[in-house]
């Protein structure tokens, strides 16, 4: 294992961040905050909280030290303020402690569509729950967020974690949590400014034992009311004392605010120091983190410091408490006091002098410091100083982070920022950041920005000459403009965009190649070429698989699952679908709406009416939060499926006008189709057929425009259409079924009812039959006297709510002949009395016990009368 990672974290995530700063002396005196640490415990929050300097990270790493429970540790940063990267390095945190918990979380949050924080963290606390051990998560600088999603996320975090779990927060401000209520149920551990002010007994000890001084009990007393207890004033007037035997000059001359105490005793120090040691504060304060390795790579070529190493000045810097801080146990890597690496980067800026005179020398580190992250595998780390180098290529080259862009590693947010500090000159000059920038902006869903950078970046692309890299340039322009045509359901740019894609990408550009294999089995479904769309599909999900692009996996598993749902594998599609939400970490993310939409499907079919309405329930949720897409009103239309199958026609009403409403709010309404569908079939079940011939007509639907020739006793209508139609889809088959029984074409409706018969046994199909209702039951029915497949034929018979009244409608001539039987007339009489063979008769009589499910003339007249058939 490379020493500068640790297990579960990615090569971008420093280890520091993951472990509490090992304790380096103890605080005398502060033994009753530690006992106050050890009863909250038991509370839900501990709070720490105090201005910078009061020694608020070294009394909860003393408390952590030596407490016994598990302790994690996340120390943040300015950039923690991104959801995905604050969530992974929470996880990774408890990782440290917990090696089995988050894992499929921390592999879902590469999704560009994050779920919302506490969806994520739900699953957190699922995990969390099944631990059997109480521990503490710490988290270190909290008020260094000023993300509000993060904020309101932790908010839900206190109110809903494990009653084994304490959290602790070290912050300078008081963070908006429900403290009150946290209060009132003795559930909050507050550690405050006056609780952590240094007492007499306290300062002295620091002074005399950690620090090394003999100051009088007077001296002390002074420099503790000077200070006022704070920590950080303590320490830096020890070390202006270590220097100077004139005591009482030194007190006389500083006083004030903390940060005039701070500057001024910082002068007293600095001077104090071997110039090597100055220079490498100085160049060093450009490091959130530094180790003796990248220390040296700071000083490379011309900056060498005579007769030191970045090693030696570390231990000299921890060896006389020179505010620098370990931040793991084998003291690898280190940090400077906050305060103090401020007030050194506001002097590297300022400071002139010797080999800082150079106004190049800030960016110049930065390059070193970037170089070293990126040869070290910290691709985040190296991007980010290059950006502050103002290292154009180089962060450009990063971002696409050695296979898996930056952008789906929780990097959106400061490329984008990066990106948009960019004058346009130097995107112009550079097309590739253009189309990096369309390609951000359609990550994060600013999809209506998109096509104008992409002409940008197209027009610049034009002037340049033709070659290798410009045509891959090319390339990833057209495939950004088919995923945007992806989510207009644009077939044209989808295939036209996708092939060009094809032709113009590198070989070695496998992510999007990818996401092209991608938008082409998007194009094959949609013309429903289904072969197509799975080997394309599965093509893309194979090669976004080997690089570890989950996006692609996620999209590519929803495409087969959608495939399989149209060939009407129903167990391979759930097993698609359910592959997508373990891929999430069951974190509803709101692209697994698509997948909680066809499992809803598939439910349905089945027959499974209380599941299927609680999967709708979950997509259509999830698809609130999906922007230009018609997702949203796709859900809403099958929800009113549903609530149609159940007969509350004023929900399914309510339901389409929504989704109606949803497709005209995204500027959708090319897509009203989807939602017509579920209205024909409204309007078909309200017997208002004019309105239904209508929306057929309007949005050109051929499959309800046959259910509409059904419905008007068109049959010739009805088959002609079927027969002008290529498809042979389970519902193309069930309807020529249909029409050829309404044609009194029983045997030939067979045919196609039999072939539906067989996919309906492999798979589990009930609701496709029971939606036709009463003509699907009489035809069913019917086909019982063949003896074909009769088990499958009673499995779908079962399901139907009621017993048909007739199974089909009798004839006119079938009424000729009821009503002589009832009249109480033989066979021969009646064939005599309509002047047809006595066969024909008996055929007459067949059909017609068949049609009332009955076995005898009796019955058949009993029948008659219960249900007023010849008055």
């Amino acid at each position: 294992m490379n020493q500068e990672t640790i297990p579960h974290v990615t090569s971008d995530i420093l280890t520091t961040k993951l472990e509490k700063p090992p304790l380096r002396h103890l605080m005398v005196g502060r033994e009753h905050l530690i006992e106050l640490l050890n009863r909250g415990q038991d509370n839900k929050l501990s709070l720490v909280s105090a201005p910078a300097g009061f020694g608020k990270t070294t009394l909860v790493s003393q408390w952590a030290s030596n407490c016994n429970r598990p302790v994690a540790w996340l120390s943040l940063d300015e950039r923690d303020n991104d959801v995905i990267r604050f969530l992974t390095y929470l996880i990774e945190a408890i990782r440290v402690v917990f090696p089995t918990v988050g894992v499929g979380i921390l592999i879902a949050l590469r999704s560009p569509q994050l779920p919302q924080i506490n969806s994520v963290l739900s699953q957190l606390i699922n995990d969390l729950n099944t631990l059997q051990m109480a521990f503490t998560m710490v988290i270190d600088d909290y008020h260094l967020v000023n993300n509000p999603s993060i904020k309101q996320g932790l908010s839900f975090l206190v109110t809903q974690m494990p009653l084994h779990m304490n959290l602790t927060i070290i912050s300078r401000d008081i963070p908006i949590l429900p403290l009150s209520k946290l209060r009132a149920k003795n559930q909050l551990t507050e550690l405050y400014i006056n609780d952590l002010r240094f007492t007499d007994i306290e300062a002295t000890y620091f002074l005399n034992q950690v620090m090394g001084l003999s100051l009088t009990k007077k001296n002390i007393a002074e420099l503790e009311k000077r200070t006022e207890g704070w920590a950080v004033g303590l320490q830096l007037a020890a070390l202006s004392f270590q220097g100077d035997t004139d005591v009482t000059r030194l007190f006389e001359s500083f006083g004030g605010s903390h940060h005039f105490v701070m500057d001024y005793l910082l002068d007293e120090v600095l001077v104090q120091l071997p110039e090597d040691v100055h220079t490498f504060l100085m160049a060093t304060s450009i490091l959130d983190r530094f180790s003796a390795p990248l220390c040296d790579a700071l000083f490379s070529d011309g900056l060498n410091h005579s007769g030191w190493n970045s090693l030696t000045i570390i231990e000299y810097l921890e060896r006389n408490n020179l505010f620098i801080i370990p931040l793991d146990s084998e003291r690898r890597w280190y940090r400077y006091h906050h305060l103090f690496a401020d007030i050194l980067k506001i002097r590297l800026k300022k400071n002139r002098e010797g080999i800082f005179r150079s106004h190049d020398i800030i960016p110049e580190l930065h390059k070193r410091a970037s170089l070293w992250y990126e040869n070290n595998h910290f691709t985040l780390e190296a991007f980010y100083h290059a950006v502050e180098a103002n290292d154009i290529e180089s962060a450009a080259r990063l971002v696409q982070g050695g296979g898996v862009p930056l952008v789906y590693r929780g990097a959106a947010t400061p490329i984008l920022r990066w990106l948009e500090s960019l004058p346009s000159n130097i995107l112009d000059a550079i097309p590739s950041l253009r189309v990096l920038y369309a390609s951000t902006l359609l990550f994060v869903g600013r999809v209506g920005e998109v096509e104008k950078m992409l002409a940008t970046a197209e027009f610049a692309l034009s002037t340049l000459p033709h070659n290798e890299k410009n045509k891959n340039l090319k390339g990833q322009i057209s495939a950004i403009r088919a995923t945007l045509a992806v989510s207009q359901n644009d077939l044209s740019r989808i295939i036209e965009f996708s092939h060009h894609a094809m032709e113009n990408l590198s070989p070695l550009n496998i992510p999007v190649l990818a996401t092209t294999k991608w938008t082409l089995g998007f194009a094959h479904q949609m013309q429903g070429n289904n072969k197509m769309a799975r080997e394309s599909y599965e093509e893309a999900q194979k090669s976004s698989e080997a690089i570890g692009h989950f996006v692609i996996t996620v999209l590519a598993s929803i495409g087969l699952g959608n495939v399989f749902e149209a060939e009407n594998q129903l167990q391979l599609a759930k097993g698609s679908y359910m592959r997508v939400l373990g891929l999430d970490g069951h974190l509803n993310f709101p692209a697994s709406a698509v997948a909680y939409l066809g499992l809803s499907h598939i439910a349905y079919q089945l027959n499974q009416i209380t599941e299927a309405l609680d999967l709708i329930q979950v997509a259509i949720q999830l698809a609130q939060h999906l922007e230009n897409m018609d997702i949203l009103a796709v859900c809403e239309a099958f929800h009113a499926k549903i609530n149609l199958a159940q007969g509350q026609i004023s929900q399914t009403t309510v339901l389409l006008k929504k989704a109606g409403q949803s497709l005209h709010k995204y500027n959708f309404s090319k897509n009203m189709y989807k939602v017509a569908q579920v209205e024909v079939l409204t309007r078909l079940h309200l017997k208002d057929i004019p309105s239904a011939e209508y929306l057929v007509q309007k949005y050109d639907l051929p499959k309800e425009q046959i259910r509409v020739h059904l419905a008007l006793g068109e049959t010739a209508q009805a088959l002609f259409k079927i027969e002008s139609m290529s498809q042979a889809s389970m519902e193309m088959l069930i309807l020529h079924a249909l029409a050829l029984f309404q044609a009194d074409e029983l045997e030939k409706a067979l045919v196609p009812l039999l072939k539906a018969l067989e996919i309906a046994k492999a798979e589990g199909h009930l609701r496709i039959f029971l939606d036709e209702g009463a003509p699907m039951q009489a035809l069913l029915t019917n086909a019982l006297q063949f003896e074909i497949m009769t088990d499958q034929i009673n499995i779908i018979l079962a399901h139907f709510s009621t017993k048909l009244p007739l199974t089909a409608p009798l004839t006119r001539r079938e009424l000729e002949v009821l009503r002589l039987i009832a009249q109480g007339l033989t066979n021969e009489e009646i064939s005599k009395r309509l002047f047809v063979t006595l066969n024909t008769i008996k055929g007459h009589n067949q059909r017609i016990f068949s049609k009332l499910q009955v076995k005898s003339r009796t019955e058949a007249i009993f029948r008659t009368q219960e249900l007023n058939l010849l008055t």
